[in-house]
This record gives structure tokens, C-alpha cells and sequence, in this order.
């Protein structure tokens, strides 16, 4: 109700034997109408007019009315029956919604939506919401509006990334009906991307690629380029170090430089072969053999007097033989062991490179994997 309907339209022409002189046209009741078609009009000539109806109910219910056209035919004026149904909902002023573009991260002004009763009695609202967070709203429409009054909607765009957004806004009244009404904005921005996602080269040589740099939603703005990553002992840079992007210029392709430092070869195990076991038994059954000498002969001394000269060098004489065949078969035993095994190969080593692009409150950055063979 009170809200003007789209217009419909109707073709008029005249199949008479002479000139039809058409005076007025007017239409009545909740229905209004804009033509072309006053003036004389010859038979047969194939010339037409049309007459553009439109409806803008004044109460719920259906409701006629009549499109009269005055003109010199017999009957006149001719009446031609006219018909539609108001409903008790929500007027919306504007649809859609469009806001100009937005630096991203930061808000736009709001935009006001009015919703109009234009029925005799109150409306009351059961929702007022938007589908999409980087659009957001506040009301002075409350539970209801009053009837022949309105209450203002106001939108704000807050975009989250470059480039459009859209949303609806919805309007859902207790008598079951609904108004809805597209909300459009662009997040304007500038974007870094990969040309290559990965990069190979070999260890000691210099990585050159490029990645894009555009603009978003019309941005204009100095860039600063820097990039970080790569094996430890290299270099990363961008050239350039900053872009101006404009209107006329909006679509560069940075080159990102890295170094990387050469292979160094991996040096083989220091260590010392394992000893021989043999020696080693020997040695230790040596020093044994020596204990016990050094005691018999201390108890030989001691014996001197009793024991005949013949015993005791028998005696002497079969410990140090015992001593010399426990050296010569120790001696003969051992265990070899052959070269240290050589490194494992190196294998290829990768590396994230960010690059990055910053301009006033602006970050973006991207990433290129970089794979350094030895």
C-alpha cells in the first residue's frame, strides 16, 4: 500500500476509415497514467501510441478502477476496466543500495533506507537484517511504525578484502510479508600474486622470478616491496622497491632477486680404527703374569735358605715361560675393520619466500617456494 507499482502498458491504434482525434485520457480510482496518444491519428498508416498504467493502492484489498479515453468515435469516452490488490506491508524507498568505493579496513559513511506505512494502521517489524558482516545497520524503526510515518534504515560498508561485495537487506513485517532490497559496495585495495608458485635452482646460483601487483577497485597509492626468506647466508631484494599505482598504471610485475650461498661438501667421520683385541688380551694378562713373578720370587727369597739353588731356577724358569706363550698367543689374535662409510648425499632443501607489499594502513603479501639442489 502507498507504493507505486511498476507501470503496465497498452497499445493503442486506429483501424477507423478516417482521422481519430484522441482529446484526453485519464484514469481513476488508485490508478494513474502517462501516454503519448493525444493528438489525430490516421487510419491505416500504421502510426500507435501507448498509454503507461501504474497502481498505487490506497487501501488493502482489491481495488479497481477504469483507463477512460476521450476522444471524436461514437461511445466516447472509451473505458477500458482497470484492477489490483493493495497489500499492508512495508514501503522501501531505494533499491539497490550502492556505496562508492571503500579503502579496505576502514568504514563508509552511512547510507540511509527509508521504510514507509503508508496503511492506516501500524506495522509491526519482526526482522531487519543484512546477509553479509562487512555490512552492518542500525535502525529507528523499533517493534513497529506507525501508520502514514516512516523510520530510516542506515547501511555501513566495511570491507574486508579488494574488490566487490554485495548483500541483501531484509525486511520481514508481522503481517508475513517481506521487503528486500541488494546492497552493493567495492573494498578498494592492491593484490600480490605468484607468476611461478615454485622456484628451483642449484646451490650457489641466483633466483630471479617475478610476481603481479595490481590495484583493486580503482586504489591509487605507493607500494613498498620487501621480501624475507631463503637458505641462511643468502640475500633476498624486489626491484623495484616501490611502485606507484595509479588509474592510467595499475598492473606491474615486481622481480624478486635471492642468492644462495654454495654447496659445501660434507667432510667424512674423524675417528680411530677400533684397537686389536689380541694386544690387548695380552697386555693384560702380561701385567697378571708379572704380579705373580714378582710374588714367587719375593717367596723364593724368602726360601733361599731352605730350597736348593736347582729348585729355585727351575722354578723362575717356568714362570717366565709361562709369560712368554701368553704374549705370543695374544699377540696372534686381532680384528681388522675396513674404511668409515662415506655421508649420505645431500638432498634439495626448500624455502618459503614472502613477499610483501605495504602502503599506508595496507599489508598484502605472497608467498613462492624456493628449491635449492646441491
Amino acid at each position: 500500500m502507498g507504493v507505486i507499482s511498476n507501470a503496465q502498458t497498452t497499445l493503442l491504434f486506429s483501424v477507423g476509415t478516417g482521422p481519430l482525434t484522441i482529446t484526453n485520457i485519464t484514469a481513476t480510482g488508485d490508478f494513474s497514467q502517462t501516454s503519448n496518444c493525444v493528438g489525430v491519428w490516421l487510419p491505416n498508416t500504421g502510426a500507435d501510441c501507448y498509454i503507461n498504467v501504474s497502481f498505487r493502492p490506497t487501501s488493502a484489498g482489491v481495488r479497481t478502477g477504469a483507463l477512460l479515453i476521450t476522444d471524436d468515435a461514437a461511445a466516447s469516452p472509451q473505458s477500458i476496466p482497470l484492477s489490483g490488490t493493495g497489500v499492508a506491508e512495508l514501503a522501501m524507498s531505494t533499491a539497490p543500495i550502492q556505496f562508492p568505493n571503500v579503502l579496505v579496513g576502514q568504514s563508509s559513511s552511512p547510507v540511509a533506507l527509508t521504510l514507509s506505512n503508508f496503511t492506516p494502521s501500524a506495522i509491526g517489524i519482526n526482522q531487519i537484517a543484512l546477509s553479509f558482516p562487512a555490512f552492518t545497520q542500525t535502525n529507528t524503526c523499533g517493534t513497529s511504525v506507525a501508520p502514514q510515518a516512516s523510520c530510516v534504515v542506515n547501511i555501513t560498508f566495511t570491507p574486508p578484502f579488494g574488490g566487490p561485495s554485495f548483500t541483501n537487506l531484509s525486511v520481514v513485517d508481522t503481517n508475513g510479508h517481506s521487503q528486500s532490497a541488494q546492497v552493493l559496495g567495492s573494498g578498494t585495495d592492491f593484490a600480490l600474486g605468484p607468476i611461478a608458485s615454485n622456484i628451483a635452482v642449484k646451490a650457489g646460483q641466483t633466483a630471479t622470478f617475478s610476481v603481479s601487483l595490481s590495484s583493486q577497485a580503482d586504489f591509487v597509492g605507493t607500494v613498498s616491496l620487501s621480501c624475507q626468506g631463503g637458505p641462511k647466508g643468502g640475500t633476498c631484494t624486489t626491484t623495484p622497491a616501490s611502485i606507484p599505482l595509479t588509474l592510467a598504471n595499475s598492473f606491474f610485475l615486481p622481480t624478486v632477486t635471492v642468492t644462495t650461498p654454495p654447496a659445501v661438501a660434507a667432510a667424512p667421520p674423524v675417528g680411530f680404527p677400533p684397537a686389536s683385541y689380541g694386544i690387548f688380551f695380552a697386555f693384560r694378562l702380561s701385567l697378571c703374569l708379572l704380579g705373580a713373578l714378582a710374588l714367587v720370587l719375593w717367596w723364593v727369597q724368602r726360601r733361599a735358605v731352605e730350597a736348593p739353588p736347582t729348585q729355585r731356577a727351575a722354578v723362575i724358569a717356568l714362570l717366565i715361560g709361562v709369560l712368554l706363550l701368553a704374549v705370543s698367543c695374544g699377540g696372534g689374535s686381532s680384528v681388522t675393520t675396513g674404511p668409515p662409510s662415506p655421508p649420505p648425499p645431500p638432498t634439495p632443501t626448500n624455502y618459503s619466500i614472502t613477499i610483501t607489499g605495504t602502503s599506508g594502513s595496507l599489508t598484502n603479501s605472497t608467498q613462492v617456494t624456493l628449491t635449492v639442489n646441491p
